[in-house]
């Protein structure tokens, strides 16, 4: 492993499977993250550039590029967007600004925008409408956005993380339109902070390729900026607001772009990377895949179709090699060289053009000689061509360079005919300066005809292949050249496909070990990819694994009963006498878990913000121990005495007939019925109206399905925090009120406690919202969990219908066999073992009562839903003192709704034709979207 970069994709960080099973907020901060660590590692930065201090790696920095656009092209798409901003403030600011900002660019302090295209104008850079006005009165520049044409659309990592954009605009001074120039302006404060005054932003969603990438749309509002943002190398104000510029007005627009030079040979290399994988593997697969004939099991490769279709392909691939090694040593040899920097441009463009669309056809061809293989993700192929069918129009699109290369070919002959290449060229100029234009077909022939060029110099000054290679190379390019002399040589394209040759192909494209993770690679990849058939080991990152835990829960209980789950990066403890030990043990176990929960959820740059959440969420009753704990239980205890919940029934039947009085025929009982009971009820024990508790229930769910590790990018930290802090304000008022004037409700009751026993307004407040975080979304989900079951056991339906003095065995069943809050977290105070398996302090531990709930050495036929069964103590409510104190609320809740809603629509059943939608992306929490059913005729 010689290279640093290759040893950093091994890394965890890197994990070629993450991107599978991450949400999407949850990929592009994992690309902000890898992208950190390897600009911030100097692996890859701005200082490579030529004209920078390192340009002596600019050669290893695109060989990297090349291993990125192998492993991950969103990521090299972000590195790239970053690179562009940084080489136009590097091309265009001051000796002072480049000092004060080089190590925010390079050591990426700091993350940048590109901010040069326009929606409306694409490609069409000098047309750009965005406008940077000078205000002479208040010594600033306004950047605003004139018109919906004229907002910076497709800007990379901008979304959440970018702090700075470099922005091309207009500069206006004086009403003087003074053209095109760089501008740096800040755009937020902090990485993923909130937007500074004067920028709006629009997700770009749904992309192709860099869907990973932030890619956003800005607007500027008249944003105002310091002067200093200009940047300075060439243009200038003066202290008394005096513009001048060391170029001339006609060549600001041309000086702007140099960037793009550079950035171009990157989209090359990575379609040079993506390219050589994918040949790479289809040569693989085609050593492994065995077809049958009649002298037995044969490999795919030995087939002379097979052959003949790769061989195409490697040479295409070996072209792009040439082609940017041709390109790249003029870029070296020339760039300090000003007469160059218009030629340098043009083999920017041909490199860039040829490159990319060579590279996608590779990977489609690819693709389909892989047949469903190369179709699955896992084996890399089709991820790769869908990743790179953005570079087609990333950095300049294709069609739009192959006009530029053609204008230059015309108004500027170069060539003496001395290959074939050269002839196509001459042929085609002559052509179109007879007629005095060109046809996009033309177009695109002379810079094919310009890259064979360089190919074949390439070839012939730096061999890489034998001349007899070198002619089939070039005889691939004929299907684009073929109208102006360059004919198909098929017969010796096939003649030379044989195995030996693709197996010398092979060993010169072949990327690094490193690099590949496809199961194709192996000879064991049928095996692979049928192992969940023959495995039973679970895959918690799997959405279906989560939707239905329960036998991977047996799994595990039967051959891993204290389990390692890397995706959650905590232990699963699924035995019964396990879980309810360890319950019991909060001396080992600490309940105080909310940072570890944090830090195994969160990147670890993404949890500054969330300081405050740890804080407020760290006073709740169930992230506590001991003294403390107990001290907060005692403050709820007057609202949980047997005598408060029963003075609650006239009150929760009440609600509950007025709730079924609303219902008849098909319905969805989930939103209908089952969303608002616990938060009309709880709404009565808090003493407030109907609208404020429904309003409440936003908030509870975004906390406990973040808390439960939710895979939807709308669950995540931000929305929980959110709703904590809307919560905590929400209560503090409420508790002001009722500190004023007291009610007969929880608030009030709770706030007698606190004066007891000398609490804090703040604990107060802490268990105030922890009752409605604990108690609404769980209690929701589990009345509908267990209508659901009942519902599709009818003959227990029947007996329950039949026997109304079963609802208290049902309601036990039915908490046991689904419990909607299926496992509850601990922290580990000391290294702990269990069956030879030590966990060490510090670790998560996740107590998996519903699994304990099944454990078949506690209950019998534990996969059976059976409201006659006898002995039931289920674990579902915990067990010692952090038992749930809603626990006989619950049940007095449950008891209500289902002996109304049976006696109201005895003949309720399931729509066959729509059946209920689950939640299928949190473990810790389960429930329905939705349970549609008949209600019947109704009593």
């Amino acid at each position: 492993m010689s290279d640093p970069l290759l040893k950093l994709l091994q890394t965890a960080l890197f994990g070629p499977e993450k991107r599978h099973r991450l949400s999407l907020r949850e990929y592009m901060d994992l690309n902000i993250d890898r992208m950190r660590a390897i600009i911030g590692s100097g692996l890859m930065t701005n200082d490579m550039w030529l004209g920078q201090s390192r340009q002596s790696e600019f050669r290893l920095m695109l060989e990297r590029a090349a291993y990125i656009g192998a492993w991950d092209y969103s990521l090299i798409a972000c590195i790239v967007d970053h690179f562009i901003a940084g080489d136009a403030f590097f091309a265009h600011g001051s000796q002072h600004q480049i000092a004060k900002y080089h190590k925010e660019i390079c050591q990426l302090q700091a993350v940048y925008g590109f901010g040069c295209t326009e929606i409306a104008s694409g490609s069409d850079v000098g047309n750009l409408q965005t406008t940077i006005t000078h205000d002479p009165h208040n010594h600033c520049l306004i950047l605003n956005s004139p018109t919906a044409q004229s907002c910076k659309f497709w800007i990379g990592n901008t979304l959440h993380a970018a702090v700075v954009v470099m922005v091309l605009g207009r500069l206006i001074v004086k009403g003087v339109d003074e053209g095109l120039h760089w501008f740096r302006v800040r755009i937020r404060e902090e990485e993923n902070g909130p937007l500074l005054p004067g920028v709006r932003i629009t997700t770009c969603d749904p992309k192709g390729g860099i869907h990973a990438n932030q890619v956003a749309g800005i607007r500027f509002c008249k944003m105002k900026l310091p002067m200093d943002a200009l940047m300075q190398r060439y243009a200038r104000f003066s202290a008394q607001g005096d513009f001048s510029s060391d170029i001339p007005p006609k060549e600001r627009s041309k000086s702007a772009m140099q960037t793009f030079i550079q950035e171009r040979l990157f989209l090359i290399a990575a379609a040079r990377g993506g390219a050589s994988m994918c040949v790479y593997l289809t040569y693989r697969f085609g050593s492994h895949r065995l077809l049958k004939d009649n002298e037995g099991s044969q490999p795919l490769l030995t087939k002379a179709l097979f052959r003949q279709r790769l061989y195409v392909e490697q040479l295409k691939v070996l072209a792009l090699e040439m082609l940017e090694r041709a390109v790249l040593s003029r870029l070296e040899g020339s760039w300090h060289q000003a007469a160059s920097r218009t030629e340098l441009h043009i083999l920017a463009a041909i490199v860039k053009s040829v490159g990319t669309w060579l590279g996608l056809e590779v990977m489609r061809a690819c693709r389909e000689l892989c047949g469903s293989q190369g179709f699955h993700h896992r084996n890399q192929i089709v991820t790769l061509c869908i990743d790179h069918e953005i570079s087609s129009t990333f950095a300049g699109d294709n069609n739009v360079l192959c006009c530029q290369v053609a204008k230059a070919a015309i108004s500027r002959p170069r060539f003496a005919c001395e290959n074939i290449a050269q002839r196509i060229e001459s042929l085609i100029v002559d052509q179109c300066r007879s007629t005095g234009g060109f046809s996009h077909r033309q177009a695109v022939a002379l810079t094919y005809a310009r890259a064979l060029d360089l190919i074949i110099d390439e070839g012939e000054r730096h061999p890489l292949v034998s001349s007899e290679t070198l002619r089939d190379i070039v005889h691939v390019f004929s299907s684009k050249l073929y109208q102006w002399g360059l004919t198909a040589a098929g017969d010796e394209l096939e003649r030379n496909a044989c195995e030996d040759q693709l197996r010398v192909m092979n060993n010169l494209l072949k990327p690094p070990p490193e690099l590949v993770s496809a199961p194709i690679d192996s000879a064991d990849y049928v095996k692979c990819f049928t192992k969940p058939l023959y495995d039973n080991e679970p895959d918690f990152s799997n959405r279906n694994t989560i939707r239905n835990p329960y036998r991977a829960y047996a799994w595990l209980r039967e051959h891993q009963p204290v389990y390692w789950c890397e995706h959650l990066q905590a232990w699963f403890l699924t035995r019964y006498r396990d879980v309810i030990a360890a319950q019991a043990d909060s001396r080992r176990f600490s309940s105080n878990r909310m940072q570890q929960l944090i830090d195994a959820r969160v990147p670890e740059n993404k949890r500054t913000h969330l300081t405050e959440f740890i804080k407020l969420a760290s006073r709740w009753m169930y992230s506590q121990d001991g003294a403390v704990h107990k001290a907060s239980r005692q403050l709820l205890g007057n609202a949980f005495t047997p005598r408060s919940i029963e003075s609650l029934r006239k009150i929760i039947q009440d609600i509950t007939d007025r709730e079924l009085s609303r219902l008849h025929g098909q319905t969805d009982l989930k939103t209908a019925l089952f969303d608002r009971i616990p938060a009309l009820i709880l709404a009565s024990l808090y003493g407030l109206e109907d609208d404020e508790a429904l309003k409440l229930r936003r908030w509870t769910r975004d906390i406990v399905m973040f808390l439960g590790g939710s895979q939807d990018a709308d669950q995540g930290p931000d929305q929980a925090l959110e709703g904590v802090k809307e919560m905590y304000a929400f209560f503090a008022e409420l508790i002001e009120q009722r500190r004023r004037q007291p009610r007969d409700d929880l608030v009030s009751r709770v706030l007698e406690s606190g004066r007891n026993s000398a609490a804090s307004l703040d604990e107060v407040l802490a268990q105030i919202v922890f009752i409605l975080v604990a108690g609404y979304t769980t209690s929701a989900d589990q009345l509908c969990l267990g209508l659901l079951h009942l519902l599709k056991h009818p003959q227990q339906l029947e007996a329950l219908l039949a026997d109304p003095t079963l609802i208290g065995s049902f309601i036990e069943e039915m908490l046991r066999f689904d419990p909607a809050g299926s496992l509850s977290h601990r922290v580990l105070m000391e290294d702990v073992t269990i069956d030879n398996v030590t966990m060490k302090k510090g670790d998560l531990v996740y107590l998996i009562r519903a699994s304990a709930n099944r454990d078949p050495e506690q209950f019998p036929a534990p996969d059976k839903f059976d409201i006659h069964r006898a002995r039931n103590e289920h674990l579902t409510f915990g067990k010692g003192e952090h038992f749930c104190m809603g626990t006989s609320l619950f049940r007095l809740e449950a008891e209500i709704v289902f002996i109304s809603l049976l006696k109201r629509f005895p003949d309720l059943h399931l729509i066959a034709r729509r059946p209920a939608t689950w939640c299928n992306s949190n473990l810790q929490f389960r429930g329905l979207k939705t349970l549609p059913v008949d209600l019947g005729t109704g009593v």
